[in-house]
């Protein structure tokens, strides 16, 4: 049976489904061969290449940590290019901090929207606290981006 090369190498950037992006550091170790049972059925010798891969995460609270990388991708997967890249980091850090001050901008709306009865200054207070941090999130987002730290 012959050996299937790892598609990923040291320096490549993958995606894992619970830690985010990453950075390969290390070169890829060979592991056994696992039987995919999800197939036996339609190939008689279906089995899956894994390899363990040593990822420093893009989280600088996250340590460097050896996973196992599955040749069908099914948690952890190479970004295939950096083109690709700026729509899942979209998807991963952009869009929560868009969704979490557009819902602190709705409460301050709603809370402010009557004058009568009064609206809870308190309430106010800290709806348009939240607001605030908020939206100071994604400036901070955006001024990485401006200096280049994204990876």
């Amino acid at each position: 049976m012959s050996q299937i090369s790892c598609p990923v190498e040291e320096g490549d950037r993958v995606d894992h489904k619970l830690f985010g992006f990453g950075t390969v550091v290390g070169e890829p170790i060979s592991s056994v061969r696992v039987e995919d049972y999800r197939f036996t059925r339609a190939h008689r010798n279906a089995q899956q290449e894994q390899w363990r891969i040593l990822v420093r995460w893009d989280d600088p609270e996250r340590a460097e940590s050896s996973i196992v990388f599955k040749s069908d991708g099914s948690i952890i997967r190479k970004v295939s290019s950096p083109d690709s890249r700026p729509f899942t980091y979209w998807d991963r850090q952009w869009q929560p901090l868009l969704k979490a001050w557009l819902s602190a901008r709705r409460e301050v709306e709603q809370i402010a929207s009557s004058f009568r009865p009064l609206p809870n200054y308190a309430e106010l207070t800290r709806a348009i606290d939240a607001e605030r941090e908020a939206y100071q999130a994604m400036q901070e987002f955006w001024e990485k981006e401006k200096e280049g730290k994204h990876p």
